[in-house]
């Protein structure tokens, strides 16, 4: 009779892990890749928890997984034309190549334009081993100091570090913790949809903005201080190891700096699936950490003209250190406790048989 009971229980407790089959699948797993809560530049998260688990999925139901979070800000995206952006962006082996990605915001295009390359990797799903095209960009752990340094929030004009900002992007030694490497070595925030992707293709029906209408809006953003979008968090995480020719120039209230630099190194290949950080308490705002409002909600519409004429995008603000806001529902929160429970039950009834006679 307990024979039995473990089986079922075997059964159900596979059955939830290969119920990952819709945007929304995922993004009721939030707490499980983000134990900080804050999802701030720690995409590459999202991207390693389907990796790993691409061969449960066809390559249709993989390749939409990788539409439904920004690689920027982190924020989960419910896939529609409005969020699809036609993108070209620089491989790392040098050619200019032309795709779609999926964003929360207008900024995040920015910020993908002046930081993020495209790298491979061959992946293997229930339909097979295929080569995909990723966006990437370098390890910031190869550089840890960066983490701690301080510099001035452009939204509350309170000083502040990527440790307390993006608590999630953390390293051991120098392994970014959760990240997926791409064959030459980069970090792996999320998929490159090649031109003529079956459902995210920059031609044969399938609406789109094009992120060439961004050019004086990313501009004036720039001129401004980068007060929109992630700010600078997302931007500084990728200039610590910056990859190619990456030229840009950080303007806030205090000073200007312009860097230039070449493309970063490293020779290991391998996924790192380290110790699960812990949640951190520091804050760098007022924010409460009880607020329940969405994430994919939060902010005012980009005013400029390309989006006022082709979108109806909204800049979701990005999260304060302590702030547990997602958009993710409480019964979603519930859930994952739930099984967290249930999993400790399986483990304790197996034990169990184990040490009875």
């Amino acid at each position: 009779m307990l024979s039995g009971i473990v089986k079922f229980l075997l059964v159900a407790s596979i059955t939830v892990r290969a119920a990952l089959q819709t945007p929304q699948d995922l993004h009721q797993k939030y707490y499980d890749i983000f134990p900080s809560g804050n999802r701030n530049a720690a995409s590459h998260r999202w991207a390693t928890y389907l990796l790993d688990r691409s061969e449960e999925m066809d390559e249709a139901t993989f390749r939409s997984m990788f539409s439904s979070f920004c690689a920027v800000s982190g924020s989960p995206v419910t896939p529609f034309p409005g969020k699809r952006w036609k993108m070209t962006l620089k491989q790392v082996t040098g050619e200019d190549m032309i795709g779609m990605m999926y964003f929360c915001c207008a900024p995040c295009v920015c910020d993908t334009q002046d930081m993020i390359q495209v790298d491979t990797k061959t992946i293997t799903t229930k339909d097979g081993p295929k080569q995909y095209h990723f966006v990437v960009i370098g390890n910031p752990c190869l550089h840890t100091e960066a983490l701690t340094q301080k510099w001035v929030d452009p939204f509350s004009g309170v000083e502040t570090s990527l440790a307390r900002s993006a608590p999630d992007v953390r390293c051991s030694a120098t392994v970014l913790e959760k990240a997926t490497l791409s064959d030459h070595g980069h970090i792996i925030l999320s998929m490159f949809f090649e031109e003529n992707s079956p459902g995210h293709a920059t031609a044969g029906g399938e609406g789109f903005q094009d992120s060439k209408e961004l050019e004086g809006y990313c501009k004036r953003r720039a001129e401004d201080g980068y007060a929109s979008g992630m700010g600078e968090i997302f931007r500084k995480v990728a200039l610590i190891s910056p990859l190619g020719n990456v030229f840009t120039t950080f303007v806030n209230s205090s000073t200007t700096v312009s860097t230039s630099s070449t493309a970063s190194t490293t020779t290991s290949t391998t996924t790192s699936t380290t110790a699960s950080p812990t949640t951190t308490s520091s804050t760098t705002t007022s924010t409460s950490s009880n607020t329940t409002t969405s994430i994919m909600d939060q902010g005012t519409t980009a005013s400029t003209t390309a989006l006022t004429t082709t979108s109806s995008f909204r800049e979701p603000q990005r999260e304060a250190a302590s702030d547990s806001s997602d958009g993710i529902s409480s019964n979603a929160k519930t859930t994952a406790g739930n099984l967290t429970i249930f999993n400790c039950f399986l483990a304790a009834v197996i034990l169990t048989m184990k040490s009875t006679p």
